[in-house]
């Protein structure tokens, strides 16, 4: 679903892993996006220039015109980031991720201009956080659609066509009440977020474009709600 809808869901919330992100899992996500998508891991102590990219100096000097590199960022645009130790993951550098998430889009550091790059990713973060305040700031959180714990348990699914589903997904309706109905079913489960529905809906959308359908159903909302909002519930 990740693969077939990345910047509709944000990404994934992935807690107790241990910084370990299973092999035989990545390299699935790898193979489901687009061939020219990356996947890309986010050093937690990268710049702002190598991330939001910025003036090629040299590069500049030897034109006598502003050249510039783009960063992490735009160069993995339609792809996924990879972060572990996102528990330790500043509060500014996370305002910056979720800016980008909410507009799919980067603005440059201000020394190249402030130019705009596309930047459509979503984000797989890993936060092994274990003392009390430590974790995946709630602000960046609350943007990916998908929160797990723990390593999972799963058999090998059978081969999908990502890249149908991924042509099907705009022309996938959703029925005047299928918002509603999740709307409520965040209500009934305690839960705050006004992202959080907007979210299962295009999971329910994703589901039903890689099952070949081009109307959500009852299955897809409900399995939208075992994704995206059970693990939020703050009540039953």
């Amino acid at each position: 679903l990740l693969a077939v809808h990345a910047a509709g869901l944000g990404g994934i919330h992935w807690r107790g892993l241990g910084g370990v992100l299973p092999e035989a899992w990545q390299a699935r996500l790898q193979r489901g996006l687009p061939a020219d998508a990356a996947l890309r891991r986010l050093p937690l102590n990268i710049d702002d220039e190598r991330l939001l990219g910025g003036l090629d100096l040299a590069a500049t000097l030897a034109s006598g015109r502003p050249v510039r590199l783009p960063g992490l960022l735009a160069q993995t645009d339609r792809g996924v980031l990879l972060l572990p130790m996102a528990e330790r993951l500043s509060a500014q550098r996370s305002a910056q991720l979720a800016a980008v998430l909410d507009r799919g889009e980067v603005e440059t550091s201000r020394r190249a201009d402030g130019q705009v790059a596309a930047a459509r990713v979503a984000l797989v973060a890993l936060d092994d956080g274990q003392a009390e305040g430590e974790a995946l700031p709630p602000a960046l959180s609350d943007r990916l659609a998908l929160h797990l714990s723990g390593w999972l348990r799963t058999r090998e699914p059978p081969d999908l066509d990502w890249t149908a589903a991924r042509a099907r997904l705009a022309a996938v309706q959703t029925g005047d009440d299928a918002l509603t109905v999740l709307v409520q079913a965040a209500q009934a489960l305690g839960i705050g977020s006004l992202r959080a529905p907007l979210q299962a809906l295009n999971l329910a959308r994703a589901a039903a474009a890689l099952a070949g359908r081009l109307q959500v159903d009852e299955t897809d909302l409900a399995l939208a709600a075992q994704l995206v909002l059970a693990p939020r519930a703050t009540r039953v």
